[in-house]
Protein backbone atom coordinates (compact mmCIF):
# COMPACT_ATOMS: atom_id res chain seq x y z
CA UNK A 1 0.00 0.00 0.00
CA UNK A 2 2.75 2.45 0.87
CA UNK A 3 4.47 1.85 -2.47
CA UNK A 4 1.31 2.70 -4.41
CA UNK A 5 0.72 5.80 -2.24
CA UNK A 6 4.24 6.94 -2.98
CA UNK A 7 3.73 6.29 -6.70
CA UNK A 8 0.50 8.28 -6.61
CA UNK A 9 2.20 11.17 -4.85
CA UNK A 10 5.01 11.20 -7.44
CA UNK A 11 2.46 11.13 -10.29
CA UNK A 12 0.48 13.96 -8.69
CA UNK A 13 3.63 16.04 -8.20
CA UNK A 14 4.57 15.44 -11.85
CA UNK A 15 1.12 16.52 -13.07
CA UNK A 16 1.18 19.63 -10.86
CA UNK A 17 4.62 20.48 -12.18
CA UNK A 18 3.36 20.25 -15.76
CA UNK A 19 0.39 22.42 -14.95
CA UNK A 20 2.44 25.20 -13.41
CA UNK A 21 5.51 25.19 -15.65
CA UNK A 22 4.81 23.42 -18.90
CA UNK A 23 1.37 24.55 -19.98
CA UNK A 24 0.89 28.08 -21.23
CA UNK A 25 -1.74 30.19 -19.59
CA UNK A 26 -3.23 32.56 -22.10
CA UNK A 27 -5.96 35.12 -21.82
CA UNK A 28 -7.55 37.42 -24.37
CA UNK A 29 -6.87 41.11 -24.24
CA UNK A 30 -10.16 42.98 -24.39
CA UNK A 31 -11.05 44.79 -27.58
CA UNK A 32 -9.61 48.30 -27.51
CA UNK A 33 -8.38 51.06 -29.82
CA UNK A 34 -5.28 49.05 -30.83
CA UNK A 35 -7.24 45.91 -31.71
CA UNK A 36 -9.72 47.98 -33.76
CA UNK A 37 -6.94 49.89 -35.53
CA UNK A 38 -5.20 46.62 -36.38
CA UNK A 39 -8.40 45.21 -37.92
CA UNK A 40 -8.59 48.36 -40.05
CA UNK A 41 -4.89 48.08 -40.96
CA UNK A 42 -5.25 44.42 -42.00
CA UNK A 43 -8.32 45.24 -44.09
CA UNK A 44 -6.44 48.09 -45.76
CA UNK A 45 -3.45 45.84 -46.46
CA UNK A 46 -5.65 43.12 -47.91
CA UNK A 47 -7.65 45.47 -50.15
CA UNK A 48 -4.83 47.73 -51.32
CA UNK A 49 -3.88 47.79 -54.99
CA UNK A 50 -0.42 49.16 -54.16
CA UNK A 51 2.37 46.87 -55.40
CA UNK A 52 4.29 47.18 -52.11
CA UNK A 53 1.24 46.06 -50.12
CA UNK A 54 0.75 43.19 -52.58
CA UNK A 55 4.33 42.04 -51.90
CA UNK A 56 3.72 42.22 -48.14
CA UNK A 57 0.53 40.12 -48.49
CA UNK A 58 2.42 37.56 -50.55
CA UNK A 59 5.40 37.41 -48.19
CA UNK A 60 3.08 36.96 -45.20
CA UNK A 61 1.16 34.24 -47.01
CA UNK A 62 -2.20 35.99 -46.65
CA UNK A 63 -2.75 37.05 -50.27
CA UNK A 64 -6.28 36.22 -51.33
CA UNK A 65 -7.76 36.67 -47.86
CA UNK A 66 -10.95 38.72 -48.14
CA UNK A 67 -11.40 41.80 -45.98
CA UNK A 68 -14.69 40.34 -44.75
CA UNK A 69 -12.66 37.51 -43.18
CA UNK A 70 -10.75 39.83 -40.80
CA UNK A 71 -11.92 40.02 -37.19
CA UNK A 72 -10.69 40.43 -33.64
CA UNK A 73 -10.97 37.28 -31.51
CA UNK A 74 -11.70 37.05 -27.78
CA UNK A 75 -12.62 33.36 -27.51
CA UNK A 76 -10.86 31.93 -24.44
CA UNK A 77 -9.75 28.65 -26.08
CA UNK A 78 -8.39 30.49 -29.12
CA UNK A 79 -6.41 32.86 -26.91
CA UNK A 80 -4.99 29.94 -24.90
CA UNK A 81 -3.91 28.25 -28.13
CA UNK A 82 -2.45 31.53 -29.41
CA UNK A 83 -0.45 32.01 -26.20
CA UNK A 84 0.85 28.43 -26.38
CA UNK A 85 1.86 28.90 -30.04
CA UNK A 86 3.61 32.17 -29.21
CA UNK A 87 5.47 30.43 -26.39
CA UNK A 88 6.72 27.78 -28.84
CA UNK A 89 7.81 30.50 -31.28
CA UNK A 90 9.51 32.52 -28.52
CA UNK A 91 10.96 29.50 -26.68
CA UNK A 92 9.20 30.56 -23.46
CA UNK A 93 7.42 27.38 -22.33
CA UNK A 94 4.69 27.93 -19.77
CA UNK A 95 4.80 31.72 -19.85
CA UNK A 96 1.48 33.32 -18.94
CA UNK A 97 0.40 35.73 -21.64
CA UNK A 98 -2.39 38.20 -22.33
CA UNK A 99 -2.62 38.32 -26.12
CA UNK A 100 -4.29 40.10 -28.98
CA UNK A 101 -5.57 37.65 -31.62
CA UNK A 102 -6.90 38.50 -35.06
CA UNK A 103 -8.46 36.03 -37.46
CA UNK A 104 -7.49 36.52 -41.11
CA UNK A 105 -9.52 33.95 -43.00
CA UNK A 106 -7.72 30.65 -42.36
CA UNK A 107 -4.91 32.29 -40.38
CA UNK A 108 -4.35 33.99 -37.04
CA UNK A 109 -2.17 36.96 -36.14
CA UNK A 110 -1.03 37.08 -32.51
CA UNK A 111 0.59 39.83 -30.47
CA UNK A 112 1.73 40.04 -26.87
CA UNK A 113 2.57 43.67 -26.07
CA UNK A 114 4.73 42.47 -23.16
CA UNK A 115 7.25 41.19 -25.75
CA UNK A 116 7.93 44.66 -27.13
CA UNK A 117 10.36 47.32 -26.08
CA UNK A 118 8.89 50.81 -25.67
CA UNK A 119 9.15 52.76 -28.91
CA UNK A 120 9.89 49.69 -31.03
CA UNK A 121 7.88 48.12 -33.83
CA UNK A 122 5.01 45.86 -32.90
CA UNK A 123 5.68 42.13 -33.35
CA UNK A 124 2.80 40.09 -34.78
CA UNK A 125 3.24 36.40 -35.46
CA UNK A 126 1.03 34.70 -38.03
CA UNK A 127 -0.13 31.11 -37.70
CA UNK A 128 -2.19 28.63 -39.67
CA UNK A 129 -5.54 27.49 -38.30
CA UNK A 130 -3.70 24.55 -36.66
CA UNK A 131 -1.26 26.93 -34.92
CA UNK A 132 1.72 26.17 -37.16
CA UNK A 133 4.04 29.15 -37.63
CA UNK A 134 3.44 30.95 -40.92
CA UNK A 135 5.29 34.28 -40.82
CA UNK A 136 6.01 37.34 -38.72
CA UNK A 137 5.00 40.94 -39.29
CA UNK A 138 6.18 44.19 -37.71
CA UNK A 139 3.75 47.01 -38.43
CA UNK A 140 4.32 50.32 -36.72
Amino acid sequence: MKASSASGAVALAFICGLTSAGVAQGTCRPADALSARTVTDFKSLLSSSDSFDARIRTSLGIAGTGVNKVSYVTTANTCKSAAAALNVYSATPGRARSVYVWELGNFYAVEDPADQEPGSYRALVLYTSTWAFKSAYAPN
